[in-house]
C-alpha cells in the first residue's frame, strides 16, 4: 500500500524551491507514494501540473491569515491522515508545525529550508518573531532538511535546531528536461548576432545584488563588446531598469522576465553569472553548467562554494567585488580554452545532482530513514 505524503507550500510561483519541489511530484514513484499538495495561492509559473496529484487550496488573502491557515491545514491533516508532511520554507514551515500539533494526528513532519534565513529575514517584516518561532517551533519536527551545509550550520548554530534532526539533500538538476529544452529555438534576436552574450538568472530581489552584476558589466563594456540578458522577475525590476538607465549601458542590457525555459537563453550564452549577496545553494549555477555553459559566481553564503571548485568547473569571485566579477566575465569572453575546459568540467559536475540521484535521498526521508 502506497504512503500518503501532503507537500505543503506557498505556491509555484518564480523560486527555485517551487522548483525543485515540482521536479520532486513529476518523478515521484506513484507506486510508493500517494502524492497531495496543499498550496496558500494557485498562482504558477511553471506550466503544467501533473495531473495525478490532487491539490487543495488555502487561500492566504492577507499575511493576517496566519491564523486561519493553521487551522485550515490542521483539518486537511486530520482529514487526509498522511503518513508524512513534507513542507517547503520557513512561513510554511511554522504553519505545518502547528498544524501538525493542532491536528492531533500521528503524521511525522518533515522541515524543508532552501535559504540563509540570517540574512533573507533581515529585510522581512515580522522578523524578531520569526526567529522566536523558528527557535521554538523547529525542534518539534521529525525532520529538518537543508540544501546545503551552509544553512544547516546557520540553522544549528543561530537557531538552536537539533543536529541529530537535521538533514543535507543538496538541491537536484533534471538533466534530462534541460537536455530537451536547451536545444529550443529562442526569439531573441541577440543569439543571431557576433557579440557575445551574459546571462543571468533569478529574482529580481536585494539577494541577488544585480547593481554589482551591472556595474561589473559597465567595466566590461570599456574593453569589449557584450550583451548582458537578464530572466526573471521581482518587486526591483523597475529599480534595476532606472538604474541601467543612470549607467549608460541600456543598449546592452535586456531584461526577458520570467522564461519557462531559461535554458534555451543560458545554452546560447557564453557565460552565465551569479552575483548574489547570499543563496541557499545556488540551483542556477547547476542548471547552466547542465547546459554546457560556464558559470561565475560570487562567493556568498551559502552554496556555490559547495557546488564550484574555483578555476576546474568554474570561477568564483569575492562577494561584492565588480572589478573582480568584471575580470572574471573578460576571461571567459576572451580566453576559449578556459571557457572549454569549464563547460564541459561544469557538465559533469552538474551531473552529480542529477534527479534520480537526489530522489533517492528524498525517499530516506519518507521512509522514516
Amino acid at each position: 500500500m502506497s504512503k500518503k505524503i501532503l507537500f505543503v507550500i506557498p505556491s509555484f510561483v518564480g523560486g527555485g524551491a517551487e522548483q525543485v519541489l515540482l521536479g520532486i511530484l513529476k518523478c515521484l514513484d506513484r507506486g510508493r507514494y500517494e502524492p497531495v499538495v496543499a498550496v496558500f495561492s494557485r498562482e504558477n509559473n511553471f506550466g503544467a501540473f501533473p495531473e495525478d496529484i490532487r491539490t487543495v487550496l488555502i487561500e492566504k488573502r492577507s499575511r493576517w491569515d496566519f491564523l486561519r491557515i493553521i487551522k485550515g491545514l490542521a483539518n486537511i491533516i486530520y482529514e487526509e491522515m498522511p503518513s508524512l508532511v513534507y513542507s517547503d520554507m520557513t512561513y510554511t514551515n511554522i504553519v505545518s508545525v502547528l498544524a501538525v500539533m493542532l491536528s492531533h494526528g500521528k503524521a511525522r513532519l518533515c522541515i524543508s529550508e532552501h535559504n540563509n534565513f540570517s540574512l533573507d529575514v533581515k529585510g522581512q517584516g515580522f522578523r524578531a518573531l520569526k526567529k522566536f518561532l523558528v527557535r521554538r517551533l523547529y525542534p518539534r519536527a521529525d525532520v529538518i532538511h537543508f540544501i546545503s551545509k551552509g544553512v544547516k550550520q546557520d540553522f544549528t548554530e543561530n537557531y538552536g535546531v537539533p543536529a541529530g534532526k537535521s538533514v543535507i539533500i543538496n538541491n537536484p538538476v533534471d538533466i534530462a528536461r534541460i537536455n530537451r529544452f536547451v536545444s529550443e529555438e529562442t526569439e531573441e534576436p541577440w543569439f543571431r548576432e557576433d557579440t557575445p552574450v551574459i546571462a543571468a538568472c533569478g529574482r529580481l530581489t536585494e539577494q541577488k545584488n544585480y547593481p554589482l552584476l551591472l556595474r561589473a558589466f559597465k567595466m566590461v563594456l570599456k574593453k569589449t563588446e557584450a550583451r548582458l540578458i537578464i530572466l526573471g522577475q521581482g518587486e526591483l525590476e523597475n529599480t534595476l531598469r532606472a538604474y541601467v538607465s543612470e549607467l549608460g549601458i541600456s543598449a546592452g542590457v535586456k531584461f526577458l522576465g520570467f522564461k519557462t525555459n531559461p535554458y534555451k537563453y543560458m545554452g546560447r550564452a557564453r557565460a552565465l553569472a551569479l552575483s548574489s549577496s547570499w543563496e541557499g545553494f545556488g540551483n542556477v549555477l547547476l542548471e547552466a553548467m547542465a547546459c554546457g555553459t560556464p558559470v561565475i559566481s560570487t562567493r556568498c553564503p551559502y552554496g556555490p562554494e559547495e557546488i564550484i571548485t574555483d578555476n576546474i568547473n568554474g570561477l568564483l569571485v569575492p562577494v561584492g567585488d565588480e572589478e573582480a566579477m568584471a575580470d572574471a566575465i573578460l576571461r571567459l569572453l576572451t580566453d576559449e580554452a578556459l571557457r572549454s575546459k569549464l563547460a564541459e568540467a561544469g557538465k559533469n559536475r552538474a551531473g552529480e545532482f542529477k534527479t534520480e540521484h537526489i530522489l533517492e535521498e528524498y525517499y530516506k526521508i519518507f521512509e522514516g530513514d
